[in-house]
């Protein structure tokens, strides 16, 4: 048990430690405008990951815990036809990012062919969490997140050539071969169930369950998206980059908790519950909050110490004459992974719609501030911009947690 957890910890720290120095080789390698092009790509995937995704999982990671084990693979057999049929009709949507030119038109086989591999390799990871095999979950994690990087770091450190185009493949390739080995890994747990046809009454039941879900998660992708678009189009991509670089390495704070605390505990608790064992559900639900707000204000510190060496090393002024920024994103991303104490709170008991409409106020409120702002303040805007909305959402979900335990 303890070789299975030291083995999963490490796998999950190669990960976040290949990702800080990805962010690192690029910042340093790099122009602040190609990192700014970069920035708004990623950004582009992960509001696009949400639409396509519809956050079916969470409906469905509580109907897989709440169904007997030979249901499995038909619960994830129906999901995955689902987003299936969502990319017939979400992709020709996507194409406004290249016709508005968010994005560079050059880049538009690169985001669909990166978008369904990163959209189906994280759908695969968090099947294998749900189904109690963390350190699975954390190899394919490895291969879509980390392996790559590690590669595209070596080659921009020795080649002469400093473009965007070996991320792009670097990533696309990482994110196929950990689908192939997520086919043939379920596959082999899941071989000897019976497979029904689809249960559209069941999907349509959990669209409509996940369509809550996914206004709170658009409002919160929206958040970064807005962020980097108001920059480029009030500033310029350089200052985009700079945004991306700081923000990328307070990011690794919400990573870090989430996959070492969050993403373990979680179906735990929403097992227990579930299960009526309330007793060990609020003994662990204890533990589970006091984690994750000791590892949020220690790796908060450790983060605001650690940029100066960094920025030493990277070695290019233009990001040290933003250093206030980053301190006030380091702040605002500790407040948010904080949010997610009472975030989990609403979720395993049901509360969605409290979720969702925190969540939107959050967004709506970065959206203005960032409207007023972001064209004087530029990044500082920005920064402070997500900032208050991250406080928003963490007293909104708070409030909402206290008020429905009473009701409860």
């Amino acid at each position: 048990m303890l070789k299975n957890s030291f083995f999963n910890l490490s796998l999950r720290g190669s990960t976040l430690l290949s990702k800080f120095l990805l962010m690192f080789v690029l910042a340093k390698y790099l122009e602040p405008g190609q990192l700014g092009i970069y920035g708004i790509f990623v950004s582009a995937i992960a509001f696009s990951l949400y639409i396509i995704g519809m956050d079916f999982y969470i409906f469905n990671t509580r109907e897989i815990l709440a169904s007997p084990k030979e249901n499995h693979l038909n619960l994830i057999k129906d999901q995955f036809i689902l987003h299936f049929i969502l990319y017939l009709f979400i992709f020709p949507l996507l194409l406004f990012l290249f016709y508005f030119h968010i994005l560079p038109l050059k880049y538009l086989i690169w985001f669909y062919l990166i978008l369904i591999v990163e959209h189906l390799s994280s759908e695969f990871s968090r099947i294998f969490v749900t189904l109690e095999y963390p350190i699975i979950s954390s190899i394919v994690v490895f291969l879509r997140n980390g392996a790559w990087a590690l590669f595209v770091i070596i080659y921009i450190y020795i080649s002469t050539i400093k473009d965007l185009e070996i991320i792009f493949y670097s990533w696309f390739i990482g994110g196929f071969v950990s689908i192939v080995i997520s086919i043939f890994i379920l596959r082999k747990l899941l071989l000897i169930k019976v497979v029904k046809k689809v249960d559209w009454k069941w999907l349509r039941k959990g669209c409509k369950n996940s369509l809550r879900f996914l206004i709170s998660s658009i409002s919160l992708a929206s958040i970064e998206f807005v962020n980097r678009n108001v920059l480029k189009i009030a500033y310029s991509n350089e200052l985009v980059g700079i945004y991306t670089f700081y923000s990328n390495i307070t990011n690794l704070i919400q990573v870090f908790v989430y996959t070492a605390i969050i993403m373990i505990m979680q179906p735990q608790l929403i097992s227990l519950f579930q299960k009526n064992e309330l007793e060990k559900f609020y003994e662990q639900k204890k533990v589970f909050n006091k984690r994750i707000v000791l590892s949020s204000f220690l790796l908060g510190i450790f983060s605001i110490i650690g940029i100066y060496p960094i920025l030493y090393l990277v070695n290019k002024p233009i990001y040290s004459t933003y250093i206030s920024a980053f301190w006030i994103l380091s702040l605002s991303t500790v407040i948010n992974v904080i949010s997610q104490v009472f975030y989990t709170s609403l979720y395993i008991r049901r509360v969605d719609s409290k979720i969702v409409l925190s969540s939107f106020i959050s967004f709506l409120i970065a959206l203005i501030m960032n409207i007023i702002l972001t064209p004087s303040l530029g990044i500082y805007g920005v920064a402070i911009s997500t900032l208050v909305s991250s406080i928003v959402i963490l007293v909104l979900q708070y409030y909402f947690d206290k008020s429905s335990q009473k009701e409860y």
